[in-house]
């Protein structure tokens, strides 16, 4: 025996599957959270000017690793303190990341001081740090020239009496996206936690 004007069961079960989605998805929505970088953004994006130098002893291009995501740190092998440190944490940060986000990521250091630094130098140097690292070097003129480009002038400080002499250069790594773009720059301090933090996020935008 039916009761006049009663809703039918099976439409209600319909009704509280839909109310269900709905507030399924509002809840995705209030739990989204846009990624958080620790480094300093670049907006918009600048595309950096490519170069030809070389990395272990054959001509590298910056383009070569369109695709990827890359890590451009301007530094020197006889820098006393900030170089070692920031490839330190640039290993540190490598090893954080997932094998899969990690094979995508490409850490490249560019001499600022082509007079001491060859190519040989680089790749000893970055190799003792991650054995994946590119280190890049070249004709004295082409590497100023190349850095000058990116906005770069190191000054060579007033050698001693050994001969020896410091070479400033950027405290920030620059970080470029898989279109090579400039997207950010790594503060000096960052820790390697915040570097693979970061590092992933950029890595991760190749599904979006």
């Amino acid at each position: 025996m039916s009761v006049h004007g009663a809703r039918p069961v099976h439409g209600s079960r319909r009704l509280a599957a839909v109310v269900t989605v709905l507030l399924a998805l509002v809840s995705s929505v209030a739990c989204y959270r846009a990624p958080v970088y620790e480094s300093y953004t670049v907006e918009p994006p600048v595309a950096l000017k490519d170069f030809s130098l070389v990395a272990n002893d054959r001509e590298f291009h910056l383009s070569d690793l369109r695709g990827k995501v890359v890590v451009v740190y301007i530094g020197y092998t006889h820098c006393p303190d900030l170089c070692p440190l920031t490839m330190s944490h640039l290993a540190s940060a490598m090893e954080l990341l997932p094998i899969a986000v990690r094979d995508e990521v490409r850490v490249v250091m560019v001499t600022a001081d082509p007079a001491r630094d060859t190519a040989q130098d680089m790749a000893t140097y970055v190799h003792f740090f991650n054995p994946t690292f590119i280190g890049v070097s070249g004709d004295t003129e082409e590497v100023l020239s190349t850095l000058h480009g990116w906005g770069v002038s190191p000054e060579c400080s007033t050698p001693k009496a050994d001969g020896s002499y410091t070479v400033s250069h950027p405290a920030t790594t620059y970080v470029l996206d898989r279109a090579g773009k400039l997207r950010l720059r790594m503060p000096s301090e960052l820790e390697p936690e915040a570097m693979a933090n970061d590092l992933q996020i950029i890595a991760n935008e190749r599904t979006q």
